[in-house]
């Protein structure tokens, strides 16, 4: 069944979205899934729910407006229908425009608070949008996990849909379609006549795929909160990467969505080593625009200033001047000596820093120590020191170890040399 038909005949684009297509829908659905091969019959709909085949008729046609409330958990049984279909129905019964009710479209809210309360997410990418999930605001972590959300007008639902890009970054993009298509299902089931979105699901439904998508099934779904999927984004070097949605509406903007995205596998940073992601280290080891994958960075997100970087290695914290010198023009490298980590912080070019966060091991394999300059020898011991036993016997043990594996290697690498110093022939 397409969009605007049944088996019962075409709706017009008044009746697109409302009770009448819902019903038409869900008796086909509820048909297939008891092995029918069609819709459920409306006389047998009607006499489950006490009504005559007439009236139910009538109300498939859009002629009866409104639906009795003793009849909505009858037609919930029988359509085999959900909690969020359930409060669907709801919408259609007398006074049922009023659940929910928001403020005008035209009445700008305060978002300083809410602003402020997506910045203090950081480094969790925090988002607001409309009713309509166009963006209202957005903290940094949101800009730099999905640049999207600073384009004019950008709308989730556009997007997800209708981007190429959604449908690369989205594992499994489907599947997250049919909900947004459920989504706006429900929004319009409450909204009948709101433009924007009627507009919009037209604007979806000329795309192919999407079109198939909402005429493979009829559900509605209120929201997403608590989802778990999985996403493949450039921030991350295109390797995915678990997250959780949550979802919060404001008490005093309830027309308003705020979302806060979390991910898996720890409560406060993405672990070393969980996820590749790109970082602002040359292949030469200098701070720059050119980015390349290592497994061993975790985002800790953005800081106003060096300082507020260097504060993110917490107490103890050790500045390293000689090897952020020796990283590169624009960086700040400061140890947290408790976890042994690196904060490592890269000046933008816009203002503000970025920050990431290395362990120490991946530090020292990416500086080369230099014996001519003291400072730099000096700090790069000290980390060196971290990665080592604390007694100091032990800590020599394996420093022998690891001279004497050098050792041989330095006598493999000059051997080499020499054969090609030799005159060939």
């Amino acid at each position: 069944m397409s969009l605007g038909e049944s088996d019962e005949g075409e709706l017009g684009p008044e009746e697109l979205m409302g009770l009448a297509g819902l019903l038409r829908a869900w008796r086909l659905a509820a048909g297939l899934r008891e092995g029918r091969g069609r819709a459920i019959p409306q006389a047998e709909v009607a006499h489950a729910i006490g009504m005559s085949e007439k009236w139910y008729g009538q109300l498939e046609r859009g002629a009866v407006p409104r639906l009795p409330h003793d009849a909505v958990e009858k037609l919930v049984g029988r359509l085999h229908l959900g909690p969020d279909e359930r409060q669907t129905l709801l919408y259609y019964t007398p006074g049922g425009a009023l659940i929910g009710r928001t403020r005008p479209r035209d009445e700008p809210p305060e978002l300083r608070t809410l602003q402020f309360l997506l910045d203090q997410q950081m480094p969790h990418p925090a988002y607001v949008t409309d009713a309509r999930w166009s963006m209202i605001a957005y903290n940094r972590a949101m800009a730099d996990w999905y640049p999207w959300v600073v384009e004019p007008d950008a709308n989730l639902m556009r997007w997800a849909l209708l981007h190429p890009d959604a449908r690369k970054q989205y594992v499994g993009w489907e599947d997250h379609a049919r909900v947004y298509l459920a989504m706006i299902r429900m929004f319009l089931a409450r909204h009948k006549a709101d433009r924007f979105m009627t507009s919009l699901l037209r604007e979806i439904y000329e795309d192919p795929d999407c079109r198939r998508l909402w005429d493979e099934s009829p559900h509605v779904v209120a929201h997403r909160d608590g989802n778990r999927f999985r996403m493949r984004l450039p921030r991350f070097d295109f390797q995915e990467v678990e997250v959780v949605s949550h979802l919060l509406f404001p008490a005093g903007h309830p027309d308003l969505r705020a979302v806060v995205i979390t991910w898996l596998g720890s409560e406060h940073e993405l672990q070393p080593g969980s996820v590749q992601q790109p970082n602002a280290l040359s292949a030469g080891g200098a701070g720059g625009s050119e980015a390349i994958g290592d497994a061993s960075w975790a985002q800790a997100g953005w800081a106003d200033s060096a300082e507020d970087a260097a504060a993110l290695a917490g107490n103890g914290a050790i500045d390293l001047p000689e090897l952020s010198a020796l990283a590169g023009p624009g960086c700040r490298l400061t140890l947290n000596p408790q976890d042994r980590t690196v904060v490592w912080a890269y000046r933008q070019d816009g203002g503000g820093w970025r920050v990431n966060s290395l362990s120490v091991e991946a530090t020292l394999s990416r500086l080369v120590p230099q014996s001519s300059r003291r400072g730099v020898v000096r700090e790069y011991q000290q980390l060196l020191r971290t990665t080592l036993p604390a007694s100091a016997g032990e800590a020599s043990s394996e420093l022998d170890t690891m001279i004497a594996e050098l050792s041989e290697r330095l006598v493999v690498l000059r051997d080499l040399r020499e054969q090609l110093d030799e005159p060939v022939g």
